[in-house]
């Protein structure tokens, strides 16, 4: 058909020595053009032949099974990012219909930060210290949580009135148990080869009066409070003497402990206080702490 319609067709050029005449390579591109574009066409009409018929092709990645990816109509859904759940699916079974179960959304842990923060003492539970070393994900691959690099080995320790409280080196996997401490702060601090003591709470603390510490409050599984975790920077001064990466040293407490002193100021309003002003605090505490006020003698 293409040679019929083309064979007796010129192409007039310019073709030198002043003549005009018949171009046959320019007629060899028009019939294999054309016989290109006729094997598309008819390619293309096979294909949506196939769609037409109920078939379709997936783009990405395979729906999980039992998902209901491909319901006839093409609507899918879904519950947006914070929570992946499948839908409902009916299932034929003989004369009986099956619901299939929702899977249960995906729980994450979500933590907020507080550079120069504190940890305090509930004083109603064992405080738990440990070492930990989270490690970057295997192949390069960014974590969400920060980990642990430091060339430096750190002391950790426990300050008080009474003196310090050697808990173990960064290098190490240790955990320790404070027992019950009464209410109030807890003063963790770091010592580093260089001689510098960089502890938790204000800049005025530390010797290049900067905050060296970040405190990590997690809230787990609907557990308020699950657990805290102290991240130092070991290096001193402002950013061009140091990172300021706060990856140096890491320690995860868990008990009778928060990331504030309300329950400690509740019981001192109590002790110190009178009438009206003691019995606003003593509600206080048990909305806010139950077992602390239990603790104490209010139930």
């Amino acid at each position: 058909m293409i040679m019929r319609a083309f064979g007796r067709s010129r192409c007039f050029h310019w073709h030198g020595r002043g003549r005009v005449r018949s171009c046959f390579g320019c007629l060899s591109t028009i019939v294999v053009s054309m016989f290109l574009l006729e094997t598309l066409l008819a390619a293309q009409g096979l294909a949506t032949k196939q769609n037409s018929s109920g078939r379709t092709r997936a783009v990405g990645p395979a729906a999980p099974s039992g998902a209901g990816a491909a319901n006839g109509s093409g609507a899918t859904s879904g519950s947006g990012a914070a929570q992946v759940q499948r839908p409902s699916q009916e299932q034929s079974n003989g004369s009986k219909t099956v619901l299939s179960e929702k899977a249960a959304p995906v729980l994450m842990d979500k933590c907020t930060e507080q550079v120069g923060g504190s940890v305090y003492s509930t004083g109603t539970d064992d405080i738990i210290v440990k070492i930990i070393h989270p490690v970057p994900a295997a192949g390069g691959i960014r974590r969400e949580r920060t980990y642990v690099e430091s060339g430096f080995r750190n002391g950790i320790y426990l300050l008080s009135a009474k003196g310090e409280r050697f808990i173990g080196l960064s290098s190490e996997t240790r955990e320790v148990s404070l027992g019950k401490l009464p209410a109030g702060e807890l003063i963790f601090a770091i010592k580093t080869p260089e001689r510098n003591l960089f502890q938790t709470g204000p800049a005025s603390r530390n010797p290049d009066h900067l905050e060296h510490a970040i405190i990590k409050t997690y809230l787990t599984l609907g557990i308020e409070l699950s657990r805290i975790e102290v991240w130092f920077e070991d290096l001193y001064g402002p950013k061009r003497a140091s990172d300021r990466d706060f990856n140096d040293t890491a320690i995860q407490i868990r008990g009778g402990v928060a990331n504030n002193g309300a329950v400690a100021d509740l019981l001192k309003t109590i002790a110190t206080e009178k009438g009206e002003t003691r019995q606003q605090a003593i509600a206080a505490l048990k909305e806010l702490n139950p077992k602390a006020a239990a603790n104490a003698g209010f139930k």
